[in-house]
């Protein structure tokens, strides 16, 4: 028997992916690709719950340890998110 893989567009990212996909945290009825997921996923994590410079420095040293790690779409998210830590510590000092 022959298995036939249905490739899907991700709306988030507009490329190709196959499998089960992931459900977007905006909406939470979007289907997205898993790196898409993935990437909804950390930013959420790197954004909840910032109160103090502690937490934005931990989760700064998480993100860099990703962003080598990382290319494509998820690079630039991580990027991103970064930036905006970066923004916050700023303010908090």
């Amino acid at each position: 028997m022959v298995k036939i893989e249905i490739r899907k567009k991700c709306p988030r990212c507009n490329e190709y992916y196959t499998g089960h996909p992931a459900l977007s945290r905006a909406d939470n009825k979007t289907k997205i690709c898993s790196k898409c997921g993935e990437s909804e996923a950390m930013i959420s994590f790197a954004l909840c719950n910032i109160n103090s410079k502690e937490i934005i420095n931990d989760r700064l040293n998480v993100i860099g340890s990703f962003i080598s790690g990382s290319s494509g779409l998820i690079h630039l998210h991580l990027i991103k998110i970064k930036d905006i830590l970066l923004e916050k510590l700023e303010k908090e000092e």
